[in-house]
């Protein structure tokens, strides 16, 4: 062969390696429905390869068929449209799939996830995470067993988001109705290597917009959250381990956002000059919890960046369990027996038009079992999203209105929901006057 044809030969083959080779945590996009393993389904024939993000868009339906496994370590895996894990084609039905490697599955608002293997069993590794966004959902035609190395799971043949399921580093299955960050090691709230599944909760992942997230920091593990760049996005923050939230000024929580601190674990602020938080927002102590501040640090509400509502100063520097703070939709600041606070007080007013009204309880610190001597109520309009409330944190419980309100319980803490008249008055907090709506996450509101 005459050797300018071998140097052209060769320069083909460089060129169509090129093309299918990626530097490390390259995106890739798919450009059309198809095969996993085509070179066609990816913009400019570009295959997904170790350490990809691979983004599947809307409308783009993606399906693995030609193998039972996934044998690639993908950073994470964005769908948007549609992946099938099996073959759409009757004739070359796979029975089972396995990830090789720890897999980060994320299903975006309108995606679907979708199980076609005959035997509906996958294979998945310690240190994985399936998330799947409100209005994305994941479908079977019969329910999916997930098996790890210690634990299996099955899931039902529709779920629809918001929904979780992590297998921790022991290959212990568990299953969230939210979208859930479990922290497995200690280290800096933004590196992705300390969460399960190798990615951190960045705005995208846990974005309000979305309903937000839970984050989980399990006993024996300490995150730190050095600076302000960013905020915390969730909307429940699960303490057992250590929590330090360190800045060189006010921490600021752009959003509504709740701590609790369960038996051993603690909140501790190391900020210089205390947490700035946005309305709707508390840290709840349980018993053995423990929440430490600087002596010259404050607390702070907000609505307007640029002005405070209320402040606080705390008199004690280590505050343990059974306590709470907890700012409401206006911004005042409750149960001051701990502190002394400065509130600006507000009032909201509602103007009921004539017709039909929704009419609920109102208290703080009510009686339960419930005594309606002498509480006030309140009357709004009917068919406009309200609901009737009650809350519980530890041992106080309210009693209120409002257009908001997601039904959860995590243990004993909840919020209950009803859409008929005084139907809050319930004695029990499990009572079947209360709508049973999905779990998701709890943001305790407070109206008066």
């Amino acid at each position: 062969m005459h050797i300018n044809s071998i140097c052209t030969v060769f320069f083909l083959l460089f060129v169509s390696t090129a093309t299918q080779l990626l530097p490390n945590s390259s995106i890739v996009t798919a450009n059309q429905s198809g095969d996993f393993n085509s070179l066609n389904t990816w913009t400019n024939n570009i295959r997904p390869q170790d350490n990809s993000t691979v983004i599947i868009p809307a409308n783009i339906t993606v399906y693995i068929s030609d193998e039972s496994y996934l044998n690639m370590n993908i950073q994470s895996l964005r769908i948007y449209g549609k992946l099938q894990i099996g073959s759409p084609n009757i004739s070359s039905l796979t029975s089972s799939f396995r990830f090789s490697y720890s897999i980060n599955i994320m299903i975006f608002d309108g995606g679907l996830l979708e199980d076609l293997t005959s035997n509906h069993t996958w294979f998945i590794l310690p240190n994985s995470i399936i998330s799947i966004y409100r209005n994305a959902s994941f479908y079977s035609l019969q329910s999916t067993k997930i098996i790890s190395n210690n634990s299996n799971q099955i899931l039902n043949s529709t779920i629809n988001g918001p929904y979780t399921l992590t297998v921790d580093l022991q290959g212990r299955i568990q299953n969230y109705l939210s979208i859930t960050f479990v922290s497995y090691q200690s280290g800096e709230f933004t590196l992705n290597s300390v969460w399960i599944g190798g990615l951190s909760p960045t705005f995208d992942r846990c974005s309000p917009t979305s309903g937000g997230c839970i984050l989980f920091i399990p006993a024996g593990i300490k995150l730190t959250r050095y600076n302000n760049q960013s905020t915390i996005n969730a909307f429940d923050v699960h303490i057992s381990g250590i929590f330090e939230i360190s800045s060189w000024d006010i921490y600021l929580f752009h959003y509504p956002i709740r701590f609790l601190i369960y038996n051993g674990g603690i909140f501790q602020d190391a900020s210089q000059n205390g947490l700035h938080f946005y309305i709707n927002s508390s840290i709840v102590v349980d018993t053995g919890g423990l929440f430490i501040t600087r002596p010259s640090n404050t607390i702070s509400s907000y609505i307007d960046r640029n002005v405070i509502i209320s402040s606080l100063k705390l008199y004690r520097t280590n505050i343990t369990g059974p306590y709470q703070i907890s700012i409401d939709r206006n911004g005042n600041i409750y149960n001051g027996s701990l502190f002394t606070s400065t509130t600006i007080a507000t009032t909201t007013k509602v103007t009921v038009p004539p017709g039909n009204t929704l009419t609920c309880y109102s208290c703080h610190d009510c009686d339960d079992p419930f005594n309606s001597n002498g509480v006030i109520t309140v009357s709004v309009p009917a068919n406009q999203g309200y609901y009737c409330r009650k809350s519980s944190i530890m041992t106080v419980v309210d009693r209120d209105v409002g257009q908001w309100c997601v039904q959860d319980n995590v243990r004993g803490n909840g919020l209950w929901c009803c859409q008929s008249n005084l139907c809050n008055h319930a004695k029990s907090m499990t009572s079947t006057s209360f709508l049973i709506l999905p779990l998701t996450l709890i943001m305790i509101l407070k109206l008066f």
